[in-house]
């Protein structure tokens, strides 16, 4: 053993070793360690500033993702919400075919 390893053996305090617990035990109480939904938002996602940039691409491709597919259910020929067009069997392809697929 070298003088820097003896110096440090004696500086630095050994960890000492955890005791084994039961987690299954009925002294511990399930659940305890665990937060509410209002306590994660506040505390991880508001509190820090490097958050914002995540929360507002994340509301921003929520967002596009709803226009698009609110776009895509009004516009494309290919779904039919309405009944009477549902059970027709000759596709028309003029009219909001052509706004929906411009050439």
């Amino acid at each position: 053993m070298n003088a820097l390893t003896r110096t440090a053996m004696s500086a630095i305090p050994r960890a000492r070793a955890m005791t084994a617990t039961r987690s299954a035990s009925s002294a511990t109480k399930p659940g305890t360690g665990f937060s509410s939904l209002a306590e994660l938002k506040n505390n991880v996602w508001l509190s820090d500033p490097g958050a914002y940039p995540v929360i507002a691409v994340l509301v921003f491709a929520t967002g596009m993702c709803t226009a698009y597919g609110t776009r895509t259910l009004m516009n494309n020929p290919d779904v039919r919400i309405n009944m009477g067009k549902r059970q027709q069997l000759v596709r028309t392809w003029e009219g909001p075919g052509k706004y929906f697929f411009p050439n």
